[in-house]
């Protein structure tokens, strides 16, 4: 088991993810390429509240129904609602 290295009360993605507005991008005809979403450190507070949940299904065992061939690694809401949000931000900007 591992404690989670910030508590989830505290949490709002601000020690994650810069705001949309900060982010650099660039825009091609089938995709955008996106820098500079990261605070200092924050990919790596991602990485280790990550690690504190299970990765569920591993997807490319013989038993595996599901025809999606990479781990399935589910993250809480509270944990994703900030980035998505970030995102969704990003897009209407």
């Amino acid at each position: 088991m591992k404690v989670l290295p910030i508590p989830r009360h505290m949490y709002d993605g601000s020690k994650i993810i810069k705001p949309a507005e900060e982010w650099t991008f660039k825009n091609f005809s089938t995709h955008w390429v996106v820098d500079n979403i990261f605070v200092e450190g924050g990919i790596d507070l991602l990485k280790d509240i990550c690690e504190c949940y299970p990765i569920e299904d591993m997807n490319n065992q013989e038993t595996a129904f599901d025809p999606n061939p990479f781990i399935v690694h589910h993250i809480p809401y509270w944990l994703f609602n900030p980035l998505a949000t970030a995102v969704r931000d990003f897009v209407v900007i």
